[in-house]
């Protein structure tokens, strides 16, 4: 009997290196270098200067007291987080079993935040004769929670020389309001936590793996495999109804949420969801040597379904913030909701390798596949693929080289297939209306417009490549050319509003990526007590639209309808007309970014100067001037670093680069160009690098706005940044105690690690990484032990 334990232990802390956020004092400079408060600037009609002042002067008195309230701290932590792993096997040569128990917890940066595991697996073979029969049962549940401060985000928002609480330690429900506005609007975002509100949820997990071998005859195997996957998750969701969050709904009356009548106040959202999935599959193979020929044939059948429900409700107003169970809700918001999803897909197979002399390599394979999502005229296609491949170091002439281990080249052509959409997008499906009745009873409606002709997405791929191996493995290259052409696209095709939709899906366009790989592999040093070996790689991939439909080129027209579309100041959909959206061009990419060409900020009055498509200049920015001025997609990326072990001791480390590609710098958009330096805290470089007067050489866009946010900057290639990054990801340093003290312990092995991930990040771009949830760094110390 085997017995083998590990732990695993992690510190985990947030960084917020990227932020660079304005103190009180430079936040109220910048409000005063906006404007704010010069009423020949951010005259409203309702107020005066005498006010204006005595807003100012509340703020400095604030900022005078100390008041620097740091809001990224407030509701972070570093966690200490542990895992267990403990394994059991034992048995003879006919019978053996296995016992697996884990469990994991992983509380979040943020205070409140979790995330839960345990687990739990047996698993038992039995070997008789030409029989291998293995069943392995497992079983995970995993608990989570959110954070009961909620968006990380909104604190980045809060201003600094604001207070939260009063002398007494009680947070305010609402924050001040400065200027025109009811306090009702700004939440508190500690104040919410003090409360009974609580997002969480759980999900369970039983798997069973059963797989048969027989060896029919001397090599004729039989295989044949079983995976039943049910899967189980529920969530709840509830806000106090003291809460001040929008999601506390207030359907069932018109009053106030300050008013004393709380009782259509409090919202609790009840999500569960169910699946289960089959996985069956059955081959035969045949291998046989003779005489330099070697034959490995294999026949195989695989079914697959699967099969998911789901509910979800709403329920309103309750009587206080510990009553949270569906029955204390005065009423439920609408009727449950329910949806029911099914795939299948069946597929055969026949393959085919062959070598001669270990030499001449050759493999082939057809597959048929169905699936019932795609269209009933379409659910069945067929893909193949062919490879050839020689052996050069096995010729003789090559061999008497003496330092040549290994020298293969070899080809192949073949394609795939894969349906990437849900499972009823090429069915027209009916919803059955409930709300309303009629005389006959319930009624019906056209939920979605199917497609019978739609049909596989297919990608044809040519690879060739060579690996050659030098001076007794000394260095190791491997090298790859591709070219994949993605055919019969799937997406979104526009129709006539007429039809009651704006879109169903079809096969719209190709694609193709042309690229290689490089993998260098150089043992530096192979010695009884050292070992040093150093790891290179590199890959660079072209993108290319090859052809588009009709369709695409009117999802391109509504991409330019959108930004022209003139939303409120509170409207969501405002966020969506700053950033780039792709458009769709023959010859073009899609890691392409879409802006209008700039040539910056005129120092004359801070206005952006614009280059229209025909190469007219322009202060307005029109949305059918957009061209591609970038890609995503780097001309270089891959990884690097090494292993060294020495003795007991091993080392390793790894490093991540790319570089040649664009990247929209939205940070830069949203914190320091399109806030609003009034209502929310901002980025440093909005003091620093925004236009304020006539001959500033500026980045950004004027200053002196008043309290009234800027006209929103959308997409502009003043944001399109060169992207070229180095990432120090991964450390590990481990120690394995000598046999000699193992023994005397009675362990078969005992090895202690130390390791560390994320680093260091050097990136041309400034970005904030982590904003709806903090970026966090983790530092992680292992013990493996085995009787």
């Amino acid at each position: 009997m085997n017995i083998d334990y590990s732990f695993v232990g992690d510190i985990t802390f947030p960084d917020l290196s990227d932020y660079h956020l304005l103190d009180a004092k430079g936040k109220l400079e910048t409000e005063r270098l906006a404007g704010c408060y010069d009423l020949a600037v951010a005259d409203d009609g309702y107020t005066d200067q005498y006010t204006l002042d005595k807003e100012y002067n509340e703020k400095l008195a604030n900022v005078t007291k100390g008041v620097d309230t740091y809001w990224l701290s407030k509701p972070l932590q570093t966690v200490f987080n542990h895992t267990h792993s403990l394994y059991v096997d034992g048995g003879n040569e006919s019978v053996r079993f296995g016992i697996e128990l884990q469990y994991a917890n992983q509380d979040g940066v943020m205070k409140g935040s979790l995330r839960d595991r345990m687990g739990a697996g047996v698993s038992l073979s039995y070997n008789y004769k030409t029989f291998l029969v293995k069943n392995t049962v497992t079983y995970q549940r995993v608990r989570t929670k959110e954070s009961p401060f909620g968006n990380f985000a909104d604190f980045a928002k809060q201003l600094p020389y604001d207070t939260y609480k009063d002398e007494n330690g009680v947070y305010y429900p609402t924050m001040k309001s400065w200027g025109r506005g009811s306090e009702s609007n700004r939440v508190n975002p500690m104040y919410e936590p003090s409360l009974h509100n609580f997002d969480k949820g759980a999900s369970e997990e039983f798997i069973n793996n059963l797989s048969i071998n027989w060896n029919i005859i001397d090599g004729l195997l039989l295989k044949g495999q079983l995976s039943l996957t049910k899967t189980m998750n529920h969530s709840k969701r509830f806000y106090d109804p003291l809460s001040k969050q929008r999601a506390n709904l207030n359907q069932l009356t018109l009053d106030d949420k300050n008013s004393s009548n709380n009782l259509s106040l409090g919202t609790l959202y009840l999500n569960n969801d169910d699946s289960f999935s089959l996985d069956m599959n059955a081959t035969l193979s045949y291998n046989k040597a003779l005489n330099g020929h070697m034959i490995n044939a294999l026949a195989g059948v695989s079914v697959k379904e699967d099969k998911s429900k789901a509910n979800n409700a709403t329920y309103i107003g309750f009587p206080s913030g510990t009553l949270s169970s569906p029955q204390y809700a005065k009423e439920m918001l609408q009727k449950t909701g329910f949806s029911e999803s099914t795939k299948r897909l069946v597929g055969f197979l026949l393959s085919v390798n062959y070598s001669y002399q270990d030499i001449y390599l050759l493999d082939a394979s057809v597959r048929f596949d169905g699936s019932s999502t795609f269209g009933s005229d379409q659910r069945f296609a067929p893909f193949w693929s062919f490879g050839l491949g020689v052996n050069l170091h096995k010729y003789d002439f090559i061999q008497s080289l003496g330092f040549v281990n290994q020298l293969k080249v070899r080809a192949s052509y073949g394609q795939i297939g894969k349906a990437n959409f849900p499972a009823y997008a090429a069915r027209s499906t009916y919803d059955i209306v409930t709300d309303e009745w009629y005389k006959t009873g319930i009624s019906t409606r056209l939920k979605a417009l199917g497609n019978k002709n739609l049909t596989w997405e297919t990608t044809n791929t040519f690879d060739i490549g060579a690996e050659l191996s030098l001076f007794n493995d000394l260095l190791y290259v491997k090298g790859a050319y591709y070219d994949k052409r993605t055919i019969d696209l799937v997406n979104d095709v526009t129709v006539p509003t007429s039809t009651g939709f704006s879109s169903y899906r079809d096969n719209v366009g190709e694609i193709s990526n042309k690229g290689y790989e490089f993998d260098v592999r150089v043992a530096a040093c192979q010695t009884k007590d050292w070992s040093v070996i150093f790891n290179f790689n590199l890959a660079h991939n072209k993108n290319r639209i090859e052809k588009i439909s009709e369709s695409l080129r009117a999802y391109n027209e509504r991409v330019q309808k959108m930004f022209e579309e003139n939303l409120m100041y509170n409207d969501p959909d405002r966020a969506l007309q700053t950033q780039p959206f792709l458009q769709y061009v023959e010859g073009g990419s899609m890691n392409s970014i879409f802006c209008v060409r700039s040539l910056g900020i005129n120092p004359a009055d801070g206005q952006e100067v614009f280059v229209s498509r025909n190469g007219q200049l322009t202060k307005v920015w029109n949305a059918s001037d957009q061209v591609a001025v970038g890609t995503t997609e780097p001309k270089a990326q891959g990884t690097f670093g090494f292993n060294v072990a020495y003795k007991q001791f091993s080392l390793y480390t790894s490093f991540m680069y790319e570089g040649g590609g664009q990247r929209y710098n939205q940070t830069l958009v949203d914190k320091v160009e399109n806030v609003n330096v009034y209502t929310d805290n901002v980025d440093e470089r909005v003091l620093t690098n925004r236009w304020t007067k006539p001959g500033d050489k500026a980045k950004y866009k004027s200053l002196v706005v008043g309290r009234d946010g800027v006209e929103d900057t959308k997409p502009t290639s003043r944001f399109v940044q060169d992207y070229n990054m180095l990432s120090w990801n991964s450390f590990e340093l481990g120690y394995d105690l000598p046999s000699g003290i193992t023994s005397k312990l009675n362990l078969g092995m005992l090895r202690f690690s130390f390791s560390m991930n994320d680093i260091l990040h050097l990136s041309t771009v400034k970005q904030e990484r982590g904003t709806s949830y903090p970026f966090a760094r983790t530092v992680t110390f292992s013990i493996k032990a085995s009787l």
